[in-house]
């Protein structure tokens, strides 16, 4: 599999037989293989999660499928593509494709996934993760916590990839989700994202964990991963 960090939440996941672009709103991509699949996912209507610059994405790929979450209006689909698109709701279990999915409620806007592909399995966050605000009442951020963990207990006990964000806006918390989730998931690799270019973040998220944490130098950066 080849991996390409994108722009903050957005990343390419390819593999043989698909490729997987995730939480696109902008940022330069690589030029898709027609012959595959193409997933675009969208895991929130958020400016910083769903752009409708989707929609005029890669029209000569072989197949199209859009993965949209429940809250993104339906005025924003093109009614020419309306047929590729999938609405995905919240702790519910789908097949579209090859994908076998799992979503989550967020504890913000829409969904989290849990994607089987290519004999892998991985979980894209979205903005399903353990907000902790400083100067927000407790009884808010206790709900969060509550909340949060609710979600995360719902996960399988292994993962192969686990994009999860690491906010530096969270300043002491921006871990907090992380470790929450390593203490219930076994997971092979995590990436952090959703960190406003401050890749300082993936070495001070290194620094909480054996875990291994992709490190993350600049937008376009590729890994092979096994």
């Amino acid at each position: 599999m080849k991996l390409t960090y994108i722009h903050h939440s957005c990343f390419l996941l390819e593999t043989e037989k698909a490729s997987l672009l995730f939480d696109y709103t902008e940022g330069e991509l690589p030029l898709f293989d027609v012959d595959t699949s193409l997933y675009i996912i969208s895991t929130h209507r958020h400016g910083d999660h769903f752009s409708e610059k989707i929609f005029s994405l890669a029209k000569d790929v072989k197949k199209m499928y859009y993965l949209l979450s429940y809250d993104i209006p339906k005025e924003r689909i093109p009614p020419a593509l309306a047929k590729d698109v999938h609405s995905l709701e919240s702790n519910s279990k789908y097949q579209v494709g090859d994908l076998k999915i799992l979503t989550f409620k967020s504890t913000d806007e829409g969904i989290a996934l849990v994607i089987e592909v290519a004999l892998k399995k991985l979980y894209f966050a979205g903005d399903l993760n353990h907000w902790h605000w400083e100067g927000e009442p407790d009884w808010w951020n206790h709900q969060m916590a509550k909340d949060y963990l609710s979600e995360i207990e719902k996960l399988p006990k292994k993962l192969d990839l686990a994009f999860v964000p690491a906010d530096p806006r969270l300043g002491k918390s921006f871990s907090l989700g992380s470790a929450e989730l390593l203490a219930h998931t076994e997971v092979s690799l995590l990436v952090p994202m959703h960190f406003w270019g401050d890749f300082s973040v993936c070495a001070r998220l290194q620094e909480t964990t054996d875990t291994k944490i992709l490190q993350i130098a600049h937008t376009n950066q590729t890994w092979r991963l096994s």
